[in-house]
């Protein structure tokens, strides 16, 4: 996919970290990760993932209720689902405000870097999804 420029912090294991600061990727990068999953698993025509391992990814089933991110989120393999204007919304969410958002109904990713090094994550994480995601959704509307 030519994700070159990444940072992944490994465990005393050997093993990537798969939670906290661990992973740092540029947006571009990231949009790459929504599209293959946006595409079943494909990347420029070439099968990645299995296209049962994404219906699995993203299959209700298999989430449960989160307190946190978009209201009414659901939560499983890492990825959170919910409605936003009405349309079906898959979304990864990191500290501080990294985001993956894929809108399997309308085509689109959306990708969001913010600045993780900061206290101030949760409130910053807010202030997005209440100011700049409105923006960025009527933008791949329009």
């Amino acid at each position: 996919m030519g994700i070159t420029l990444y940072k992944w912090d490994k465990l005393k294991d050997g093993y990537n970290d798969g939670g906290g600061l661990s992973l740092w990727m540029r947006t571009a990068d990231l949009v790459k990760i929504g599209e293959l999953l946006l595409k079943n698993g494909k990347y420029k025509d070439q099968q990645i993932v299995s296209e049962k391992w994404v219906t699995e990814l993203f299959n209700i089933e298999n989430k449960l209720k989160a307190s946190w991110g978009l209201k009414g989120s659901l939560h499983g393999y890492c990825w959170y689902q919910a409605k936003y204007k009405n349309e079906i919304v898959n979304y990864a969410m990191g500290y501080g405000g990294q985001y993956i958002f894929v809108f399997p109904n309308l085509d689109a990713v959306i990708a969001v870097n913010h600045n993780h090094d900061t206290a101030e994550g949760i409130e910053q994480s807010t202030l997005f999804f209440e100011k700049y995601l409105p923006l960025l959704y009527d933008t791949i509307i329009n």
